[in-house]
């Protein structure tokens, strides 16, 4: 070691600068050495790498990012389909009314034609009789307004097919006085008669309210195969993409 440390002294006196950079170097080599050592023992451990991507997907690396992806697409496909048949329930349902309030009407008008024409003794031209026309024109207008509002709600309610037999048949029959409740307090609010009473009037139409409770009575029914056939689809849909949630089906088909 003295004779190493003489070496050094005397190379340092002939060439300082190279005397520095080689001590330099053996301290480089020891710390490397040092921290080589520590890191194959275990004693130090390398942080992993992540590559830093500017606006990163939080979901990037999320094994089931794809699956949301169609999970979404299947919801949203669901939505449109159920919306479609939500729609086409009502239109449906809507037409079949169109088509009993047409007979109603005419049942109504055809018998007050009738009336008018045994009371003004005449065999041709009751149709065309002033009160004939109005009498036309007013429940006309109080059954596509009023009447067909009242039996929209009840479709849009849309509560029939969760109904048994006997449940049914009682709402049907509150609907049934329901409508006629309407029809008859607005004739009798706008009804201003010439040559027959409410009263008579009423009484008369006993001939025929029969024939329109039925045909009221066929149409609740009629709409509530259209919607039991309607949640059919809706579940065929359901059952295609695999949904077997029961309270998210459930809540799919409040929407029918």
């Amino acid at each position: 070691m003295d004779k190493l440390g003489e070496a050094i002294a005397v190379l340092f006196d002939k060439n300082p600068i190279l005397v520095l950079i080689i001590l330099f170097m053996m301290l480089v080599i020891t710390v490397i050495g040092g921290i080589v050592l520590l890191i194959i023992t275990g004693k130090i451990r390398i942080p992993e790498y992540r590559l830093k991507k500017k606006n990163k997907n939080p979901h990037y690396d999320c094994p089931y990012n794809f699956d949301r992806i169609i999970e979404a697409q299947k919801a949203f496909e669901r939505g449109q389909a159920i919306m479609t048949l939500h729609n086409q329930r009502v239109k449906q349902s809507m037409e079949e009314c169109e088509i009993v309030i047409d007979k109603v009407h005419r049942d109504m008008t055809d018998l007050f034609y009738k009336i008018v024409a045994e009371i003004m003794g005449m065999e041709d031209g009751a149709m065309k009789h002033p009160e004939s026309i109005h009498y036309k024109a007013l429940t006309g207008s109080i059954l596509n307004r009023d009447c067909k509002d009242y039996f929209r709600h009840c479709v849009r309610e849309n509560h029939f097919h969760e109904k048994t037999e006997i449940e049914f048949d009682y709402y049907v029959n509150e609907q049934i006085n329901q409508l006629i409740g309407i029809l008859t307090g607005e004739m009798d609010l706008y009804y201003t008669p010439i040559i027959i009473s409410n009263e008579a009037l009423f009484k008369r139409n006993q001939e025929i309210i029969s024939t329109i409770k039925a045909d009221i009575t066929k149409l609740f029914y009629r709409v509530r195969s259209i919607t039991v056939d309607t949640l059919d689809q809706a579940v065929d849909i359901m059952d295609a993409q695999g949904m077997n949630d029961p309270e998210q089906r459930k809540k799919e088909l409040k929407r029918i």
